[in-house]
């Protein structure tokens, strides 16, 4: 596996949109921009590009379940075991960087709530 911790913005926001499940390309684009708060807005080639890339190191993979109502010509797309794990270790990685940077600011003399905002 080619990807390490840190995770690519890009990477991050895509492998979290398939945490619930299988999605395809318009539905994980949109996700992806909701999940980021707008801050990461892909093109449809470029989202195929990262896709790809996601694909060979092994994090995601196509799936051919679909919604028996769908359109046939929509490619979903799901998170692998191996995406999950790298995707929960950098949680963590984010969760102990935010604590880290609230207990400096703390320290610092920056207060609670500015800290934590």
């Amino acid at each position: 596996m080619a990807t390490q911790l840190p995770l690519k913005p890009v990477d991050f926001h895509l492998l979290l949109a398939l945490v619930d499940g299988p999605l395809h390309g318009y539905a994980l684009a949109g996700r992806m921009r909701e999940e980021s708060e707008g801050q990461v807005q892909m093109m449809p080639g470029n989202l195929y590009a990262v896709i790809r890339r996601l694909d060979r190191e092994g994090l995601v993979t196509e799936t051919g379940a679909r919604p028996a109502d769908n359109d046939q010509r929509r490619r979903y797309f799901a998170l692998t075991d191996t995406g999950r794990q790298l995707l929960a270790d950098e949680g963590r990685r984010m969760a102990r960087m935010a604590t880290t940077v609230r207990r400096r600011l703390l320290d610092s003399g920056v207060h609670d709530n500015e800290a934590t905002q």
